[in-house]
């Protein structure tokens, strides 16, 4: 056999669709190379994938065209949400996850630096003095996670 085989997770990638039931769909709308679990005929499935899906050929059957029609929304909205990351717009969970982390971590450091920073400045103040300087101290805090964030 000549041909070349490839299981549905290299297919999945090779054709950049985002799920197996994809395949599914496109098989029961006629797509040819199937061979039998987790197995495909490469050949088989690209030639009709651009025939039915690329190149969209004209054809009576509505759930092809269905299919190509979802195909290609489905990469122009991948494109969309590319040009969004290279533009800056738009990042990603992980990146909004590092980035809050970060400033929280900052915040605590501030905090944790209380524990050495108040006490001698404290000393034998009055109440409304040690208020006072509590209030400059978490003003600073602030000023600082403001300016890290900036």
């Amino acid at each position: 056999m000549g041909d070349i085989e490839v299981t549905t997770n290299q297919l999945i990638k090779l054709l950049d669709i985002s799920s197996r039931s994809r395949l599914t769909d496109w098989k029961h709308a006629g797509m040819p190379g199937y061979i039998e679990r987790n197995r495909w005929d490469l050949k088989a499935v690209l030639d009709w994938f651009h025939e039915n899906i690329l190149q969209g050929a004209p054809t009576a059957d509505p759930d092809i065209q269905k299919e190509r029609l979802r195909w290609e929304k489905g990469r122009a909205d991948k494109i969309e949400i590319q040009v969004k990351q290279l533009r800056r717009s738009l990042i990603s969970r992980d990146e909004i996850h590092r980035e809050w982390a970060a400033r929280i971590s900052l915040v605590v450091s501030g905090l944790n630096i209380y524990q050495d920073r108040l006490p001698p400045l404290l000393e034998g103040k009055t109440r409304n003095q040690m208020r006072a300087i509590i209030r400059k101290e978490n003003e600073r805090l602030r000023n600082w996670y403001i300016k890290e964030g900036s």
